[in-house]
């Protein structure tokens, strides 16, 4: 799950999602 949010930096839409 962190690999994958450090992955989606910048990505707002991405953070949403992992929220």
């Amino acid at each position: 799950m962190i690999y994958y949010s450090l992955n989606c930096v910048g990505d707002l839409k991405c953070l949403i999602t992992l929220l």
